[in-house]
């Protein structure tokens, strides 16, 4: 990885092979989506794909930048039903959209294909994408390296609607975005998460994490998805399990890392110097 020092602009080494920006598209379940890639200046660069959260507000652009000043390739997309992308939003389809674009790259369909290192992906997800990230890494062997930001889990949050209405109105929050989405609605998704609420639960996917380096930042002030409730018990299941090897950082922050946007850079780019990038 190149050395970043956040807010300030760098020169390109690589002349022939510059760092620059593409539209990106895949199949998914036979619907079109879209998104933009991030070259980084060189050859055989390993890629981040970033899930973003519940379609509504950011795609942590920001991130994606200084991830591709630091030498790596950067996918930035939509999921099914969001932001142009053909086809209707699920919870499922969000992580079969993931699954494709991981294949997409693994098998070299991209253009400038000699500027990706197909055997060096890396999955950061924030919220939602947090959530869409862990099940579509279980789910590709792969993906060794998994950064999950600010997690949703939603199976938690399933199981404990049916008890405690601070929860559903938490949950009703967070869907206030649907109305962008094509073909889901609020109740469409809160039964979605009813009907697979075990399914769904984070928890369950910790033991197939073997062998796999995880990034877990917290943000203190989050009131979408509360530390104690998806944060910390999530940290301490995988602590549980030596062979997953866990990075945990919190940050005095909101959800969507307001006023930490710099800090949330620099924890992920130690993190990926740390996993050998």
């Amino acid at each position: 990885m190149r050395r970043v020092v956040l807010g300030h602009d760098f020169s390109v080494l690589d002349k022939e092979n510059p760092p620059g920006v593409a539209g990106f598209s895949c199949l998914s379940d036979g619907s079109m989506i879209f998104g933009t890639v991030y070259y980084a200046e060189g050859l055989n660069n390993p890629t981040v794909v970033i899930c973003h959260g519940f379609p509504s507000i950011d795609k942590d652009s920001d991130v994606a930048l200084a991830l591709r000043q630091a030498g790596l390739n950067v996918v930035v997309f939509s999921y099914r039903g969001a932001w142009g992308s053909g086809g209707g939003f699920s919870f499922f389809g969000a992580v079969e959209d993931t699954l494709n674009i991981l294949h997409h790259i693994a098998q070299k369909k991209t253009d400038l294909t000699s500027r990706f290192d197909a055997s060096r992906i890396i999955l950061i997800g924030h919220s939602m994408g947090a959530f869409v990230a862990l099940k579509a890494a279980v789910a590709f062997n792969n993906v060794r390296d998994v950064g999950l930001c600010a997690t949703w889990n939603i199976g938690a949050d399933a199981t404990l609607m049916t008890r405690d209405a601070k929860t559903r109105t938490r949950v009703d929050y967070i869907l206030g975005g649907t109305g962008r989405l094509a073909g889901a609605s609020r109740s469409s998704l809160l039964n979605e998460m009813m009907q697979h609420a075990s399914d769904y639960d984070l928890r369950r996917d910790v033991p197939s994490l073997r062998g796999r380096n995880v990034l877990l930042v917290g943000a203190s002030e989050d009131v979408s998805t509360p530390l104690s409730i998806h944060h910390d018990v999530l940290a301490s299941e995988m602590r549980k399990y030596k062979e997953c090897h866990v990075t945990e950082k919190i940050l005095q922050c909101d959800h969507v890392f307001t006023l930490k946007r710099n800090a949330l850079c620099r924890v992920i780019l130690k993190w990926l110097e740390s996993c050998g990038y």
